[in-house]
């Protein structure tokens, strides 16, 4: 994948990835966004355009617990993290779902993933987890409790997922399940 501003440190102008695209060379994805003919797209293609337009933002809540494979929910929107204050994205063709965070919490369990030869920040299984509880207003207990289920049945360590809640303050929250499940 590459962008217009990709270009610019090699004085390649705009105009020529405008005229791949109408020879048929590359494919035009949308807003500022091309990528070769070849390239095989990824069931995770969205997380990978939100990367791109929202560089600086952590996918979040949903859409890690589906990366990570904790969920049976396929989310209908991009869940990403943002810090607090920060300017609220838009992406045209993508619905996205926006966490503000505290921006001391942002670098908190972040992993860079590579997907479609695209870093991808995403929260880890853990931190995800220990999220789920923490906005479980917005996602739902059942989603939390089957998260907690799932991680810790693929090797998810309770320590680490007790030391994330005790970061976001959702430890007395957490606790009673974790106890039950560990």
């Amino acid at each position: 994948m590459i962008r217009p501003r990709d270009l610019k440190a090699s004085d390649i102008p705009e105009s020529y990835l405008w005229e791949m695209a109408s020879e048929g060379r590359i494919q035009h994805l949308g807003r500022g966004l091309y990528a070769l003919n070849e390239l095989e797209l990824s069931s995770f293609h969205s997380l990978v355009e939100v990367a791109h337009y929202v560089p600086k933002g952590v996918i979040c809540l949903l859409s890690a617990l589906q990366y990570h494979e904790l969920t049976t929910q396929l989310p209908p929107a991009v869940w990403l993290a943002i810090p607090a204050h920060a300017h609220r994205p838009q992406i045209p063709h993508l619905t996205l779902e926006l966490v503000q965070i505290k921006p001391d919490l942002m670098t908190l369990g972040v992993e860079t993933h590579v997907l479609e030869s695209t870093p991808v920040r995403i929260f880890s299984s853990a931190r995800t987890i220990a999220d789920c509880f923490k906005f479980r207003g917005r996602v739902g207990l059942d989603v939390a409790l089957e998260a907690l289920k799932l991680g810790l049945k693929k090797g998810v360590k309770a320590d680490e997922i007790w030391s994330f809640s005790k970061g976001l303050r959702v430890s007395k929250v957490i606790l009673p399940f974790l106890e039950a499940l560990a």
